[in-house]
């Protein structure tokens, strides 16, 4: 019944051989011709280059990725491809998988070069951190494509979780950059925006918020969502007496305050208030990277000393 129905369309390959190292080689192929003809991905990494790539853009090269990846996938795991046309897990697993790491790898890459700028950027020696990778929801959907009754149907649902965990890859992203920023002292919000034709959910979760008290669910999405889900760290400053966290320019203001109500009368005065200024900017500076140096001891498991050596050093 099978290979008449194989027949019937188009024909197709017998199991006996193992088809996937062929089969990968093309995907591949695809996925880096698919890369270069992109116009919006290109753009992409021109601005990358050139230093004035945002998250923004980055969202709609994520788009693009996914669809190259989805589109990749489909049009080379074919009745005539697949032995009796159907989508085994052992060939689900070892196509999907690979083409979902490139993407991954492409995904983290991007972000990596722009979240790193804008470190630079704020005079922050700091290096991005990486999403882990999703290996569990990886390995669910190459069971799931594998478990369709139809090639038709397998194609089906690669195209849509391809899709969406292409895009997810910038969420999570963000979300361990947020954590990372929030713990090492930092203000970081995350902004979830809409195309204007979402649902009602996506709706109710658009806004922005200052990580730890966003939605739950702000980092997820649902199968063709088009949300974009960025985020923003801003420079704290430690206050040494009261232990709160202040953004720089609130901060700014506090000492412009500060420094209003003080009426020098003679250059000895003058001179004593800056002086003051001075010493509370060092103890601030100070409290910040001790700050700094924990987040990175916590997070890469180093003594203090190793820690304190690699933010001198700008590296990992």
């Amino acid at each position: 019944m099978a290979e008449t129905r194989a027949r019937s369309r188009g024909g197709s390959r017998t199991s006996g051989t193992d088809l996937v190292p062929e089969l990968l080689e093309t995907i591949r192929r695809r996925i880096a011709y698919g890369l270069g003809e992109d116009r919006v991905i290109r753009r992409t990494e021109a601005a990358i280059r050139k230093g004035t790539a945002e998250f923004s853009s980055l969202a709609d090269a994520q788009e693009q990725l996914g669809k190259i990846l989805s589109g990749s996938l489909q049009s080379v795991l074919t009745w005539e491809t697949l032995p009796e046309g159907k989508l085994y897990y052992n060939i689900a697993s070892r196509t999907i998988t690979p083409a979902l790491q490139e993407g991954y790898r492409i995904s983290n890459s991007w972000a990596v070069e722009v979240q790193g700028r804008k470190y630079r950027e704020a005079g922050l020696e700091l290096q991005p951190v990486q999403a882990a990778w999703p290996e569990e929801r990886i390995r669910a959907v190459a069971s799931a494509a594998a478990d369709r009754e139809t090639l038709e149907e397998a194609h089906i649902l690669i195209d849509q979780a391809v899709r969406n965990i292409t895009m997810s890859y910038l969420d999570d992203f963000v979300a361990a950059n947020a954590a990372f920023a929030e713990r090492a002292g930092m203000e970081a919000t995350i902004t979830r925006t809409t195309d204007g034709s979402c649902c009602p959910w996506c709706d109710a979760l658009a806004g922005t918020y200052v990580y730890g008290e966003h939605p739950r669910d702000i980092f997820l999405r649902h199968n063709n969502c088009n949300c974009r889900v960025t985020y923003t760290a801003g420079r704290l400053m430690q206050d040494s007496h009261s232990k709160r966290w202040y953004s720089a320019e609130t901060q700014n203001a506090m000492d412009a305050r500060e420094l209003g109500s003080l009426q020098p009368k003679t250059w000895e005065e003058a001179r004593a208030i800056e002086q003051a200024m001075e010493a509370r900017e060092t103890r601030l500076l100070t409290a910040r990277r001790e700050q700094l140096i924990r987040s990175m001891m916590e997070r890469d498991q180093v003594s203090h000393r190793r820690a304190a050596n690699r933010l001198t050093r700008g590296s990992r």
